[in-house]
């Protein structure tokens, strides 16, 4: 071989830096991929908690007639975070865990959100005594006006969050009214 006659090829060195930055570039990508996938799963479970709410509401409004009967939804920020439904305070009737990587900001650790819905007579005129069993109510089962609850969610990986909004107003006959942000 003469002087002149060169080799073809790279040098492993080369193909090294080109590694380096290929890999650079992959992690820098990696969030960008992966958040929109974050994000569709904290869509999707407020909206699981919106139809867990509904369901919740319609099972009262057919079932409830005394504090003993009426639901109560929860959601409990404990070890393991969840969303229930109980029948009084103590019988479980549904009970969901949240999704992998899916965690509750609000309400915060060690703490419970509880949602009680009233109890009364569907086949009777609703009154200030006998209110609406779609309505959340107190211990007392008096209604609920003006009072908003937040729960919201957030990705364990990056800064992502998603809110429900449980609102009640009085302009609005107090019926809980949900908002997604």
């Amino acid at each position: 071989m003469s002087k002149k006659e060169i080799k073809g090829g790279f040098t492993l060195i080369e193909l090294l830096i080109t590694l380096a930055i290929i890999a650079i570039l992959a992690s820098l990508s990696f969030e960008m991929l992966l958040k929109p996938a974050l994000g569709v799963n904290l869509d999707g479970t407020i909206s699981d908690f919106i139809q867990f709410f509904q369901y919740v509401q319609v099972r009262n409004e057919t079932f409830s007639t005394s504090t003993s009967t009426t639901y109560l939804l929860r959601f409990g920020n404990t070890s393991t975070d969840y969303y229930a439904s109980y029948i009084g305070t103590t019988n479980v009737v549904d009970k969901f865990m949240l999704l992998q990587n899916v965690t509750y900001s609000t309400p915060t650790s060690g703490n419970n959100i509880d949602l009680r819905f009233c109890y009364g007579n569907a086949n009777y005129f609703w009154s200030a005594t006998n209110p609406k069993p779609r309505l959340l109510c107190n211990d007392n089962n008096e209604t609920i006006c003006d009072t908003t609850y937040t729960i919201t969610v957030k990705s364990a990986m990056f800064n992502l969050t998603r809110s429900l909004i449980i609102s009640t107003s009085s302009t609005d006959d107090c019926v809980p009214k949900l908002t997604r942000q």
